[in-house]
């Protein structure tokens, strides 16, 4: 009985002691096998994920044609960029195709996407529903009205470029934004570049990865309209709203609530289009060519179809505008015209010669 009562406490540590060093190697090989998980996510190269949500095949940087550049391709917005050798886009379960971060890792480190993270060269974001007024007054001149900023053009489009410093205690330091705004329909696309100090002149090396930005395929998803009468179609952004259609003319509204304005006004106001980021759309079909009056106006030549056609931009007061494209086809004058406000001017007039290349004439 004596012996019981003595070993009884030592199997007690014993069994203690056992259970520690069981707990201890277990934690030692979870730390293992969690901190080798964390390096595969957060630290391999070239940390692409294959993610059930994540189509890597829609994030390329692949060299083609012997080339020393590599190329991006972005199927959710429609437009590629070129890339130097070694950078990729970022492309992991933190992305998403509205925010795309260009650059070339360093070793041991992982980047996220701006604007949540940091360390990329240059980035593209795609902002929804807005003009490149609307755009740069937001993110632009509305904190930094001192900002440098002038025209210019991206894949054949009209384009605002950008730069402004500021000083961020956040950041830690003073730093330089450079970047263009150029617009598809009703998206405004920022390329964008952040430089460590105060930068007065223009990054020609970013400008060179900025002027390769190309919209591919700028007219897929779009709607249709065929005129059976006059055996023509065109293709129209799927958001526009139609206004009427008869045999000769269809007309369309950019967005819902400017034809909600449109239909409250008194009939007699001839208008309609004066309203702030508003325009109206309409395709006739005339025996002669249309001439409007106005002021500012300017002159182009441009595509419908493969038709040359005559571009006339004018404004007709203070706050309103008008595009016509005209062309004839045989004995007939395919007029495309859009009434806007002159807040969505440029985006009107990229738009407009987007829809008139789109015609085709069956007759």
């Amino acid at each position: 009985m004596t012996d019981d009562k003595t070993k009884h406490p030592i199997s007690t540590l014993v069994g203690a002691l056992i259970l520690i060093i069981e707990v201890a190697i277990f934690s030692v090989l979870f730390f293992a096998v969690s901190w080798q998980v964390k390096s595969e996510l957060f630290f391999s190269i070239p940390f692409i994920k294959k993610d059930a949500n994540l189509n890597v095949n829609e994030v390329t940087n692949a060299n083609t044609n012997n080339s020393n550049l590599g190329v991006y391709n972005n199927t959710k917005y429609q437009y590629t960029v070129t890339l130097p050798t070694g950078w990729r886009a970022n492309t992991d379960e933190f992305c998403s195709m509205d925010n795309v971060g260009f650059g070339q890792d360093e070793p041991g480190e992982k980047y996220q996407c701006p604007p949540d993270g940091g360390g990329w060269t240059y980035n593209i974001s795609a902002i929804q529903n807005t003009t490149i007024a609307a755009a740069q007054e937001d993110i632009v001149t509305k904190n930094h009205p001192e900002a440098k900023v002038v025209d210019d053009t991206i894949s054949g489009k009209s384009a605002k470029h950008y730069l402004y410093t500021f000083t961020s205690e956040y950041l830690g330091g003073t730093f330089t934004q450079e970047g263009y705004l150029v617009s598809n329909g009703s998206t405004v696309f920022d390329i964008w570049t952040q430089q460590d100090g105060s930068v007065s002149e223009y990054d020609s090396a970013f400008d060179q990865f900025a002027k390769s930005f190309t919209f591919t395929d700028e007219a897929g998803g779009w709607e249709t309209y065929t005129n059976e009468t006059h055996v023509f179609s065109f293709k129209y952004p799927k958001e526009f709203v139609v206004d009427r259609s008869v045999s000769d003319s269809v007309s369309f509204v950019g967005s819902q609530s400017c034809l909600d304005q449109k239909n409250a006004l008194p009939k007699e106001w001839d208008q309609p289009y004066a309203f702030p980021g508003c325009h109206f759309m309409s395709v006739s079909v005339q025996g002669n060519k249309i001439t409007r009056e106005g002021v500012d106006i300017s002159t182009s030549t441009v595509k419908m179809g493969n038709l040359d056609a005559e571009k006339t931009d004018g404004l007709e007061t203070e706050s309103a505008g008008y595009l016509l494209i005209q062309a004839q086809n045989k004995s007939n004058w395919y007029l495309l015209q859009d009434l806007y406000h002159v807040d969505i001017r440029n985006t009107v007039n990229s738009l407009l010669d987007l829809v008139a290349s789109t015609f085709q004439f069956t007759d």
